[in-house]
């Protein structure tokens, strides 16, 4: 029994690794940014896009709205794409990289890489009002504390 699950488990380690070695790090990198970022950005930036004009009351469910923003936010996601690979690079280490995609093309990767954009919406809707009144405190304090408003300012 112990020898089935040692075999299961060399087997998968050697497919995890065999995987990896069949994509470059180059290849990685890119497949996190789009993965991580890119597809997280797309989704933002309609959203802010489609927040925006709704203002001035503008019907965002068209196709024709649609084919107006396309090439906007193509060309943002173009030039994003471009930055983001080398900010990669310098914040985390070869093994890291290799690592992160190994897990990001697990199921279980997959899913928690798509929900990361739901969780970052919620997260800023939970803290922003803490974050709001923080700032008003900081804001009432100095303001209470004119001498050393002032100090900050010379």
């Amino acid at each position: 029994m112990l020898k089935k699950y040692l075999f299961t488990f060399i087997t998968c380690l050697f497919s995890i690794i065999s995987i990896s070695d069949e994509v470059s790090y180059e290849e990685m990198i890119n497949f996190i940014v789009k993965e991580q970022v890119i597809s997280q950005q797309e989704q933002t930036m309609r959203d802010s896009m489609y927040s925006m004009l709704t203002m001035f009351g503008m019907d965002l469910e068209s196709d024709e709205m649609n084919d107006f923003l396309d090439p906007f936010i193509q060309e943002y996601l173009s030039s994003v794409e471009k930055k983001i690979p080398g900010l990669y690079k310098s914040v985390y280490s070869e093994k890291e990289i290799i690592a992160m995609y190994n897990f990001m093309i697990t199921d279980e990767g997959k899913s928690i890489s798509s929900k990361q954009g739901e969780m970052l919406t919620k997260t800023m809707a939970a803290i922003n009002e803490d974050a709001m009144q923080v700032g008003q405190k900081i804001s009432s304090a100095l303001m209470e504390n004119p001498e050393f408003f002032e100090s900050l300012l010379e």
